[in-house]
């Protein structure tokens, strides 16, 4: 029998990242003060969110370089093997897990004074299950204050009634762990296949496996459910369950992923100066029409025919040069105090990309550029996912970029994607 071995670094970053990072933590917190002090008024912004943009991430690193007695500043991992010890064991020795999977996902890496997890505050054991008895109890008590489990089965040796079974105790601390607790936990398995190594480990699936298994899961707060029916101001202020967070705009500034664009003959006027942020619209070859027009306002200025006037700041290249097809609209107010967060920056204008799934699903489309991704009611929820665009749109919800899709797609179907496997 041959085993799939798939999961490279990267594959192990995500999966790391995405336990670690999906807590009940990582919802952003809304005025953290309690005195409602961050809260702008209706004249200010009469869509505005009011959020703060530290996640899960961040409180691990406040933790680690934390003076006061009392808090653990260590992030404490265990593993529970059935056999051997995993590569995990050898991730975070090289410091892969510090610099990869939480200094690298901090919200404040662009900022001035930065703070990051030092090194020696990972504190990681491994346990193999059948030595770890009900009698065990300081042992059974330090598994259910760790910050992260990680549960190793080697399908040479797996987990069985009897040899090689889990503890009733330890079961029970596991099950509160992960469902009680909403702590993070990761079960890593490996698929036995007899066929060849090209076998894919993750299949084609389709738009309601993704949003059912990740996109709605309620344990993060980039990906938002637009129910049909619900207006598009109710939307944008959480109204009638929407639970829609305005995008933190300096965020995506400083980490540069907005683009900056000046008027090739006036290129000291800074009036003529503006901000570019990258929107994705994925529809169908068909539609004509979609919701996301409701969030660019009643009378959306187009400003695609003035491109020709501009060039990159940076690069001094041509801003839409020919072949261009994307639409570049002024940044209502919709779009300022809504889908964005007015509290933090905005900007100026917004570049709007329209493609299908089979556009999207090309390897080399960069979904990291865009800011806001809106899934169109067009798109049925039987529509084809590949593996590949399944984990990058994954990724990308991970990865801060706020994803819209309709809220009545069904929420009933049961993914066809298999769990990645782990050497």
């Amino acid at each position: 029998m041959k085993r799939n071995k798939t999961l490279t670094l990267i594959a192990v970053i995500a999966m790391l990242f995405m336990a670690v990072a999906v807590t009940f933590l990582s919802f952003s917190h809304a005025d953290e003060e309690g005195d409602g002090s961050d809260l702008l008024s209706s004249a200010e912004a009469s869509t505005a969110t009011t959020v703060s943009s530290k996640t899960n991430i961040d409180y691990i690193i406040q933790n680690s370089i934390s003076t006061d007695p009392d808090i653990d500043q260590n992030y404490n991992i265990v593993e529970i093997y059935s056999k051997d010890k995993s590569s995990l064991a050898k991730y975070i020795e090289d410091e892969n897990f510090r610099n990869l999977v939480i200094n690298e996902n901090r919200t404040t890496k662009n900022n001035a004074t930065d703070p990051q997890m030092p090194s020696g505050k990972i504190n990681y054991k491994a346990y193999k299950a059948s030595d770890i008895s009900d009698t065990d109890a300081d042992l059974l008590v330090e598994i259910s204050n760790a910050d992260f489990i990680y549960i190793n089965q080697d399908s040479s040796s797996k987990f069985t009634a009897g040899s090689n079974d889990l503890s009733e105790k330890l079961y029970d601390i596991l099950h509160t762990y992960a469902v009680g607790d909403y702590k993070p936990i990761i079960f890593n398995t490996e698929n036995a296949s007899s066929s060849s190594s090209s076998d894919p480990t993750i299949q084609d699936s389709t738009l309601n496996d993704l949003v059912n298994s990740v996109f709605s899961t309620g344990s993060y707060y980039y990906t938002f459910a637009w129910k049909k029916g619900l207006q598009v101001d109710q939307f944008l202020t959480h109204q009638n369950g929407s639970l829609y967070l305005g995008i933190n705009g300096t965020r995506n500034k400083n980490k540069g992923k907005w683009t900056t664009i000046v008027d090739k003959e006036s290129q000291e006027d800074a009036s003529k100066t503006k901000t570019v942020a990258k929107f994705l619209v994925v529809t169908t070859a068909t539609s004509s029409t979609n919701r996301f027009d409701e969030l660019l306002g009643d009378s959306p200025v187009d400003k695609t025919s003035e491109l020709g006037n501009y060039i990159d700041a940076k690069s001094n290249a041509e801003y839409y040069p020919e072949g261009s097809t994307f639409t570049v609209y002024e940044a209502g107010t919709k779009i300022k105090n809504g889908v964005y967060n007015a509290k933090y920056a905005t900007p100026d204008w917004i570049s709007v990309d329209t493609k299908t799934l089979a556009d999207i699903s090309a390897a080399t489309f960069d979904l990291s550029a865009y800011d806001f991704i809106y899934i169109d009611d067009a798109v049925g929820g039987g529509s084809t996912v590949t593996s590949d665009l399944y984990t990058r749109l994954a990724g990308a919800m991970y990865g801060n970029i706020s994803i819209v899709y309709n809220g009545d797609l069904a929420t009933s179907t049961t993914s066809t994607v298999s769990s990645n496997t782990v050497s």
